[in-house]
């Protein structure tokens, strides 16, 4: 049985409207049409690739995009997306398949740190209000999840736009540390912890220290986006 394409699996869904199992099925495909594009020969065929893994990521492409352009001063969000754009095209090529970790946050990591070169060359104040981009979580609720506290109730789009907050957090509390930040980025996108374990773990590495340490990273970073929010909203 072949594969859905992304436009059979969305319909005429929007985002938020679609399954768990929906979404990985897309995150599934995009990994796949990655593939299919590296080894294609014929270039027809690869704009053909390269086309419906464009329209899978542009909704996301574009709602970073508008939110960097509210925070700026003087980029526009069109910018935002040239930037976003060159960026995808530089990960499909540059993009490690044999290490078998999931494009799309890989994709995203690659967006943030651009946008955060870019920042540092032009001297922008990105700084805004934590309140600007945390939800109060539910009354301290221990069930609540780090995509609640971290997600915003609009769109996925506008919910990844956190990552410039999460990527202030994570440094504060982890430094440099890469793999964190890692675990960080893929835990508010939603991805199950076996995903974070298999796009992490090093060879030879055992999956149950892995999943303890995704455990400890997270609760950290979510007691941290709790305490931040009650600071925000006192």
């Amino acid at each position: 049985m072949s594969m859905k394409t992304f436009f059979e699996i969305v319909g005429n869904k929007t985002y938020r409207q679609l399954t768990s199992s929906q979404k990985e099925e897309i995150q599934n495909r995009q990994n796949q049409l990655v593939i299919d594009w590296q080894d294609e020969t014929n270039e027809l065929r690869k704009e053909e690739i390269f086309d419906e893994l464009f329209a899978s990521l542009s909704g996301l492409i574009k709602g970073m995009a508008y939110r960097q352009a509210e925070k700026s001063f003087s980029v526009e969000q069109e910018d935002f997306e040239g930037i976003m754009n060159l960026t995808l095209v530089e990960t499909l090529l540059q993009f490690d398949r044999s290490l078998n970790k999931p494009f799309q946050p890989v994709f995203i990591m690659n967006v943030q740190n651009e946008i955060k070169m870019m920042y540092r060359q032009k001297g922008y104040d990105i700084h805004d209000t934590v309140s600007d981009r945390l939800e109060q979580p539910n009354e301290k609720d221990p069930s609540t999840t780090l995509v609640d506290v971290v997600q915003s109730p609009t769109d996925f789009a506008a919910t990844v736009e956190t990552s410039l907050f999460v990527d202030e957090v994570v440094h504060e509390l982890f430094g440099e540390d890469e793999k964190k930040r890692t675990i960080v980025h893929m835990s508010v996108q939603g991805f199950k912890r076996n995903e974070i374990v298999s796009a992490i773990a090093e060879e030879g590495q055992s999956t149950d220290s892995v999943a303890k340490q995704i455990n400890r990273t997270v609760k950290r970073f979510k007691e941290e986006c709790v305490n931040l929010t009650d600071f925000a909203l006192a």
